[in-house]
């Protein structure tokens, strides 16, 4: 990862596992480490338990739902994120889902290319961009790019999410609703919340019920926000007229996700929307700040459980 070999010039011993370790070989080529740098590997509570000397997890990303972050605060180690990272991209590639969805792009290329067909197409329900509703579900950093770049297309922004200002949101031309009137009122639904226990499924045979018919789906967040069996239900039902995703339920190896492609009005990217090479340099400086300021006694930068402070003041001894 570019940034991280500033930890070599600093002094600190570097030790890269390699990848498609198991729990067990992973827990034990981590054993002595100080900190642990955690990429897509989901970390459980067994790793964690086998961790007896890491102080200092950092999720080298802004999720962090392949943390069991429970069992990391039983043992008092300390979680970091980079809530920053690739944010530009993950909304650039939400607004291009969007239009991708919205012009039916797919559905037209795939016509030409696969078809042979340039005229006489048979032209989808494509509506006007100007003045439709653009529904934001969660509200943080991407959501609030999403939405300054949505009001360039004149899309009315409306969003739902815990512990909103609507006196902040207003000020962003953004109007604070509740999420059973968000799902009610827009023409597209975009979805920047995190995946926890009560966001699984959030987009379920409910939800889609409760939308008006012809509504576009995006999703560059966590694919398991989507009960992908109600989806294709609600494709079918014609409640959802497209959807343009980069996650999907079950990535890595998103085996029942592979029937959407035989839909020519869902569009699907492997979940790249956070690739840029700058953001890739950021991530790297990003993190390896975080492990400088644990090995010269200072707290995370962005920390994701602070309930931890209170065990003790961080153990900035040795290095990783």
């Amino acid at each position: 990862m570019p940034g991280v070999e500033a930890l070599g010039r600093a002094g600190i011993l570097v030790d890269v596992l390699p990848a498609g370790l198991d729990d067990r070989a992973l827990a034990e080529g981590a054993r002595n480490a100080d900190v642990l740098l955690v990429g897509i590997r989901p970390l459980n509570r067994q790793v964690i338990e086998r961790l007896p000397a890491v102080r200092l997890l950092v999720r080298c990303g802004t999720g962090f739902d392949i943390i069991d972050v429970a069992a990391a605060t039983e043992r008092g180690i300390r979680i970091a994120n980079v809530p920053d990272y690739c944010v530009d991209e993950v909304a650039d590639h939400t607004l291009l889902l969007l239009l991708a969805a919205v012009r039916r792009v797919r559905q037209f290329a795939l016509s030409w290319e696969l078809d042979g067909r340039w005229e006489k197409l048979d032209y989808p329900d494509v509506h006007r961009l100007r003045g439709r509703t653009l529904g934001l579900v969660g509200f943080g950093r991407v959501a609030s790019e999403v939405a300054r770049r949505a009001r360039s297309f004149d899309l009315k922004v409306i969003a739902a999410a815990p512990r909103l200002d609507p006196r902040r949101l207003s000020t962003m031309g953004v109007e604070a609703v509740e999420l059973d009137d968000l799902m009610r009122r827009s023409d597209i639904i975009s979805l920047h919340c995190p995946l926890t226990p009560s966001t699984i499924g959030l987009l379920n045979d409910v939800a889609f019920s409760r939308m008006r018919p012809g509504v576009v789906i995006v999703n560059t967040s966590r694919g398991p926000l989507i009960d992908l069996g109600a989806l294709e239900r609600a494709l079918d039902a014609g409640v959802v007229a497209a959807a343009g995703l980069d996650v999907v339920e079950g990535e890595p190896e998103p085996v029942a996700a592979r029937r959407l492609l035989d839909r020519r009005n869902v569009l699907v990217t492997p979940h790249v929307a956070w690739y840029s090479r700058e953001a890739l340099s950021d991530l790297g400086s990003s993190v390896a700040d975080e492990v400088l300021r644990y090995d010269h006694g200072k707290p995370p930068r962005s920390l994701v459980n602070p309930e931890v402070m209170h065990m003790g003041a961080l153990a900035g001894e040795g290095h990783t």
